[in-house]
């Protein structure tokens, strides 16, 4: 690989640095997958006629809560698997509250009540966790950008100072190089 004082190698190096930079670090970002699922509780209007509907939507309703919040903390990039063995938890928890409310009723009420607290537990925990995946989501992007910034820049001086910075790298090394003039006459040549 021939450098050349012009520069020209260093412009092609620094060019595929850029490409490398846009590549490597930014398209990743902009294409993290966002899973949207979605959690959707029915229950049907027979079962819940034997027991409180408010209990039953307000469980509803809490673990709806619970569910967007450990979406959001995994959207950001956190670690929710606690929060969601939690949650299946509750959900099973109201399911089975839903099942058993026309023959037990009183048990229904126990089961939707204890579901109701354990969801409100999860999205009490999943606060803190959702601004601390947040910052580091913030954190993550700024270090991405400024890597990128930086990577940018580095290759931008090179295209423009790259040539400058070889020739006076060349001469730096050959300082002590003696250059000798030798002297060549016409008539020094041997005829024979």
């Amino acid at each position: 690989m021939n450098l050349y004082p012009d520069g020209r190698t260093l412009r092609t190096f620094s060019i595929l640095a850029v490409s490398f930079t846009v590549v490597v670090l930014l398209l990743p970002g902009l294409f993290v997958s966002s899973s949207s699922s979605s959690l959707t509780i029915t229950s049907s209007s027979s079962s819940t006629a034997t027991a409180q509907q408010s209990s039953f939507q307000s469980a509803n309703s809490e673990i709806l809560s619970a569910y967007a919040q450990i979406s959001s903390i995994e959207h950001n990039g956190g670690n929710a698997s606690n929060l969601v063995s939690e949650l299946n938890v509750a959900i099973s928890l109201y399911n089975k509250a839903e099942i058993e409310n026309s023959t037990n009723p009183s048990q229904a009420a126990i089961d939707v009540q204890k579901a109701t607290q354990i969801a409100s537990d999860v999205h009490s925990q999943a606060v803190p966790l959702v601004q601390k995946a947040d910052s580091q989501r913030t954190l993550q992007t700024s270090a991405e950008i400024g890597g990128s910034a930086v990577v940018i820049i580095v290759a931008v001086l090179v295209y423009i100072f790259g040539g400058r910075i070889y020739d006076w790298i060349w001469l730096y090394q050959r300082r002590d190089y003696v250059i000798l003039l030798v002297k060549k006459t016409r008539g020094n040549s041997e005829s024979g």
